[in-house]
């Protein structure tokens, strides 16, 4: 990989990485108090449908898909920089199967449900 190449694969893995990493400790730490704007779809939950989810849990384990994410990136980016194919494809699809599992597992677990109706702080 020659510097020009190098510098575009920085310019563009860099700033995807650091986009999930900050997300996701944004979502762990402020724990749903903040940031539903950047989950898709949370806007157009009715207030009926919000109340059936467990806000504070939902947005943790999202937090943490996140960050696995962003680290799975991060191990992408160093397989590019180096030109290391094993680790491109084991960090690229442990990323898919990181995403998609996180939305499946969200998706499809009562864990994330409000049980006997208790309502989430605002």
């Amino acid at each position: 990989m020659d510097g020009f190449e190098l510098i575009v694969t920085l310019v563009i893995n860099i700033p995807i990485t650091l986009l999930f990493v900050v997300l996701g400790i944004t979502y762990v730490v402020r724990k749903g108090k903040r940031g539903e704007f950047a989950l898709a779809g949370w806007n157009t939950l009715t207030p009926e449908q919000r109340a059936t989810i467990n806000k504070k849990t939902m947005f943790t384990f999202i937090g943490w898909v996140f960050i696995v994410a962003g680290l799975m990136q991060a191990g992408f980016t160093v397989g590019l920089v180096f030109g290391n194919s094993i680790m491109l494809w084991a960090f690229g699809v442990g990323w898919l199967f990181v995403l998609v599992g996180g939305l499946a597992y969200a998706n499809t677990n009562k864990r994330f449900k409000n049980s006997g109706g208790e309502a989430d702080e605002k």
